[in-house]
């Protein structure tokens, strides 16, 4: 519907690379010459609780340890991630770091059942078994309880979401339906992102990250207010390349984004908890689109400057109860700003939330919660691009139950909940969830039912676009929304198995869903419109509209063998047929590859040294127009220690081609180097 970007920016010129080479080259050499003054000078610390000395903390997981990950995103309460009636996989701090990714998506890559290819220096094609596009559409994403999903558009732009991944606690990927706990817009799954306590990251730390598609710098401090408030706050730049344009009449693209925060954590007694957590960041790109002009010539080029810019503030009260339960408060604030060369947008969101939790009757365990969000938007268009009204006010409300029951000496374990939530576009909605999980000891069996819906969007009810079909004749499509459009629903049901014996963690599960009410772009009978003031032109209506339902069938596995305390290896595969009904039945064809297989190893052949490596294939998208083929490729990562304080490593990413695409877009991405200093200080 927004005319897609067809190329991003320009790469620094050589002599800013050759000065960010020889900076890196000498920190690098400094921390390598400098472990002894380290150790000195931490000598003269205090040498009490180290719990917050987040150096102490890089040695690996344990298989035990892994087994006993908590997770929050099936039931919005904790409970052990190979007990719960879901598929869940979790990303640890670890994985991160030792599989060289330096972004959120490229994080997630890894996870079964997920799709992250990458279009440019800055777009993702992000989506949980399916659908997958630019903006993420069915996939809701929450970084320490505040959503970064957008109204505007019905997604997440990736391009702006950034976060220390230093500082990254865990990010669990929770595939189906999540609306019963989280509401709209969780179709396919919900991805949930947890930031590190600050009393987890006291002292210093610095990232200094250069190769032949990136560059970055981090810097982090945390320390004390008394005895009870912990803090960190943090700075960050990036710059990214790594794609290039497929033909000559490409741009060279390249994205920067300045990220800055802090959080502070104050555990005022044993019952109560307060967190406030505050980030702002002011990112670019050049962003050339093809417009539409009601005069000649009537298809034209704008190459400029696109720039999100936003700041957010969130506070959490937890208050802990007698009898093992909870209260949550939470209250947010978020603002964004987004100017591309064909539209503009500023949004600012407010959201509500109160949780409790309890126990009951000694075989329940019971979560229920509310929320508002008001999200106000003022959208600034042109001739041939806007939205009718430009400002509009987005309000949601709801509340959600939840309930678990164990039975059988704990094993089986029977879990209903539903959310009710209230938005502008289509008023109340259901949302239910029924699960059911048979625990043993080594084994969990488990199967559930679950709805979600995707609301309207702003494009979807307001929009009003003019697309130029012909650069020499004023001919045009013309895209509207409509107050006829229906939310998007999904009903799904899912079984699943998970083991934990011996050396062995092993998670499987199929799924079949059934969509209802997607949304089409319908055409219509030409006219003409103009007159008068306006030129004449010749129109094709296009309605955005309910088109149809759809199915989707899947299976997805995940293995994590450790023979030894050195060696662990992942392995996951993922299969996904999408297929749609209706009028576009005959011509859909999924964007995103039936076939994934992923492998990842972490060895340490000596307590100093990390060798890991990441090996996938990816079968071909269908749909035509990607014109993404099958590919196999490796990356590989060698990290060193010198001290406990120091890290150095060279990753090397997409080795086993010059470039390749992963998603439709213009764009193949290269093979690249990157070389990565971390010092905590």
């Amino acid at each position: 519907m927004i005319p897609s970007t067809l190329a991003k920016g320009r790469p620094a010129p050589l002599g800013v690379h050759r000065s960010l080479v020889a900076i890196l080259c000498a920190v690098t050499a400094a921390v390598l010459l400098a472990p002894a003054s380290l150790a000195r000078a931490q000598n003269g610390r205090d040498t009490g609780d180290d719990k917050g000395d987040e150096s102490r903390q890089l040695t690996r997981l344990s298989l035990e340890e892994l087994a006993n990950i908590k997770v929050v995103s099936v039931s919005k309460r904790e409970e052990g991630n190979l007990e719960t009636p879901g598929s869940v996989n979790v990303i640890t701090s670890e994985d991160i770091r030792r599989t060289g990714s330096i972004s959120i998506p490229d994080a997630l890559r890894t996870s079964p059942g997920l799709q992250a290819a990458k279009i440019d220096a800055d777009e993702w094609a992000l989506a949980i078994r399916g659908f997958s596009s630019r903006l993420s559409r069915s996939v809701l994403a929450v970084v320490d309880g505040r959503s970064i999903w957008t109204p505007l558009f019905a997604g997440i732009f990736w391009d702006s979401q950034d976060v220390m991944l230093e500082d990254v606690e865990q990010i669990e990927v929770s595939r189906g339906p999540g609306g019963a706990v989280y509401g709209a817009n969780a179709m396919n799954g919900v991805i949930n992102i947890t930031t590190k306590s600050a009393k987890d990251t006291q002292g210093g730390l610095l990232a200094l990250g250069l190769g032949t598609a990136d560059r970055e710098a981090a810097l982090r401090y945390g320390g004390k207010f008394g005895t009870d408030v912990n803090y960190r706050v943090f700075g960050k730049y990036a710059l990214r390349d790594g794609t290039k344009p497929i033909t000559p009449a490409g741009y060279d693209d390249a994205w920067k984004l300045g990220l800055g925060g802090f959080r502070m954590d104050w555990e005022r007694d044993p019952a109560n908890a307060i967190t406030l957590i505050g980030n702002l960041y002011d990112g670019s790109s050049i962003q050339p689109t093809t417009l539409a002009s009601f005069t000649a010539p009537f298809a034209r080029v704008v190459a400029g400057e696109a720039r999100f810019t936003g700041q957010n503030i969130l506070g959490r009260w937890k208050r802990a109860l007698a009898g093992h339960g909870e209260i949550t408060s939470q209250a947010y604030f978020d603002h964004s700003k987004r100017v591309e060369p064909y539209y503009g947008e500023g949004r600012n969101t407010v959201d509500l939330d109160i949780q409790h939790h309890f126990d009951w009757g000694g075989r329940n365990d019971f979560v229920w919660g509310a929320n508002f969000r008001r999200s106000d938007g003022t959208f600034n268009g042109s001739q041939v691009i806007r939205l009718d009204p430009a400002r509009r006010a987005d309000d949601v409300a709801g509340v959600f139950a939840n309930n678990e029951m164990r039975v059988l000496d704990d094993r089986l374990r029977l879990t209903a909940g539903t959310k009710l939530e209230w938005n502008d576009y289509s008023g109340w909605n259901a949302q239910p969830s029924a699960r059911v999980a048979y625990v043993l000891p080594h084994h969990t069996f488990w199967g559930s039912l679950t709805r979600a819906v995707r609301t309207s969007s702003r494009i979807e009810r307001d929009i009003v676009l003019y697309s130029p079909l012909s650069a020499t004749e004023p001919i045009f499509a013309k895209t509207t929304g409509s107050d006829a459009f229906q939310p998007e629903s999904v009903v799904a049901l899912e079984t699943g198995y998970k083991l934990r014996f011996s050396r062995v963690i092993l998670t499987a599960s199929a799924f079949r869903n059934r969509y209802f009410e997607i949304a089409n772009n319908v055409p219509g009978t030409p006219f003409t419109e103009g007159g008068g003031d306006e030129p004449i032109r010749t129109v094709t209506p296009i309605s955005i509209l309910n088109g149809g339902d759809g199915h989707s069938t899947g299976f997805e596995a995940k293995a994590i063998f450790s023979p030894s305390a050195k060696f662990r290896l992942d392995g996951s595969y993922s299969y996904l047929k999408v297929t749609r009904e209706g009028a576009t039945a005959a011509t859909f064809r999924q964007n995103t590859p039936r076939n994934q297989f992923w492998l990842t190893s972490y060895f340490t052949p000596v307590p100093k040294l990390d060798v890991d490596l990441v090996f996938r294939v990816l079968g071909a998208i269908p749909n035509a127009g990607q014109r993404v083929g099958a590919y196999a490729d490796t990356d590989l990562r060698v990290g060193y220690r010198p001290s406990e304080r120091v890290e150095v490593s060279v990753t090397g990413t997409n080795l086993l081609h010059a470039s390749h695409p992963e998603f439709g877009g213009g764009f193949v991405v290269e093979r690249a180097v990157r070389v990565q200093t971390t010092v905590h200080f």
